[in-house]
């Protein structure tokens, strides 16, 4: 399953009083029982930017149209960190051997997810929820 937040990096300041102690998400990332990954979209987002920049008017339909960009795009994410469960879950040594292999979970069922991503970043949405199939 993936879920996330696509438009991360925004910051909308909460409350002092809402924030959690320092370190408190680092704890949750670490032990939470779901694989998660932290992953760097700079170049995922400078990608669509050129593509939309060229006139494209609907993306879904551009990326139907060339679905080779779908994991051109998962090629260009930058995975910063994983959790210890990503690790256990994909049957991993350790977390440096997820880092660089984001591409070898993918699997055909996965592509129309990432196409959802893709389009909700295209359309500066700022979040997506969804599932999907990885090896």
């Amino acid at each position: 399953m993936r879920k996330g937040n696509a438009g991360a990096g925004r910051s909308s300041k909460k409350p002092k009083s809402e924030r959690l102690p320092d370190g408190m998400w680092e704890h949750i990332f670490r032990t939470v029982q779901v694989p998660l990954y932290v992953e760097d979209i700079t170049l995922v987002r400078q990608s669509i930017k050129e593509i939309l920049d060229r006139g494209v008017d609907d993306f879904g339909h551009w990326l139907d149209a060339h679905p080779e960009f779908i994991m051109a795009a998962i090629n260009n994410l930058k995975v910063l960190a994983v959790n210890d469960f990503a690790v256990k879950t994909f049957g991993a040594q350790n977390s440096d051997e997820l880092l660089n292999s984001l591409e070898r979970l993918v699997v055909p069922e996965t592509l129309q997810s990432y196409k959802e991503i893709l389009m909700v970043l295209a359309n500066d949405e700022g979040f997506f929820q969804g599932e999907s199939l990885t090896q």
